[in-house]
Formats: C-alpha cells, structure tokens, sequence
C-alpha cells in the first residue's frame, strides 16, 4: 500500500514550538557523534532520558519509516491511525516504559514499550539500532 509520506511526516502533532532548532542541534549532535545518518530523510528525532538521540529516517521496505507503515493495517486495529503512527512510535521511545520483549528467544529481541495513546494503555515493539536508528515497529495487542 502507498501513503502520502508528506502527509504522515508532518510536524509532530505534539510539538512544541522549538522543535525545528531541537531537530537541528540533534541533527548537529549526530553529525559531531560521528553517527551514520541521512538529514534529509530524518522524519523525526528525539532525545531519550539516557541521551541516546533515536531517530526516524524514510527508510524502504525492510526499514525506518516505510517498514513500519507496512503494518499500518495492524496499528488501525488497536485505534492508531495511520497519520498517528511517527507521533506515537516516538512517545512510545521518548515517553514509554520497557516492560517486556518481542522474540524473547532471538539474538536481539525487539523491546516493547507500554504508553498512553487516548487515554488508553497501548504496547509497541520497537527496534533500535545501537546508532538510534529506529529500524522497525509493531504493535502488540497482548504481552506473553
């Protein structure tokens, strides 16, 4: 299925009014780290509690962004909208608790954070790389 990527990258729909020079230093921050990154294909950047910068690119099919929109279907069932899925992937991240994992039994099992989203408890795997790329995301409608 095909989005409307400008749509969906928008400004994030809490943002506060800094956002574009806080995008900038984190941009700048990276760059001085030394950490491997695209500025022009960043959808969204954050820093977490423990200064670790993570961060969304457009990714393809099997990363970032577009890998994550492949399972929009899924996020709908548990009441994110497809234009909600950047905003809540990273205050899942920046805001959410670790409280389980996803693929327990691999060699890098997927973290999944518990959040509020609309008043309600939500769950979400997320990986990210140790550079703060966020590779991918689901959401789990239930934790084993």
């Amino acid at each position: 299925m095909f989005y409307n990527l400008n749509i969906i990258v928008g400004k994030p729909l809490t943002q506060n009014p800094d956002y574009e020079a806080e995008r900038s230093a984190l941009i700048a921050e990276l760059q001085a780290r030394g950490i491997k990154h695209n500025p022009e294909k960043i959808v969204r950047i954050a820093k977490c509690a423990d200064d670790q910068i993570v961060f969304l690119e457009t990714g393809d099919e099997s990363r970032g962004l577009q890998h994550i929109l492949a399972k929009a279907d899924q996020f709908a069932r548990i009441g994110i909208n497809v234009d909600q899925i950047v905003d809540v992937v990273m205050g899942a991240i920046t805001k959410g608790s670790i409280i389980s994992s996803q693929g327990r039994d691999t060699v890098n099992p997927r973290p999944v954070y518990q959040f509020i989203h609309k008043g309600e408890i939500k769950y979400i795997a997320v990986t990210i790389g140790n550079n703060g790329y966020i590779v991918g995301a689901n959401p789990r409608t239930k934790l084993k």
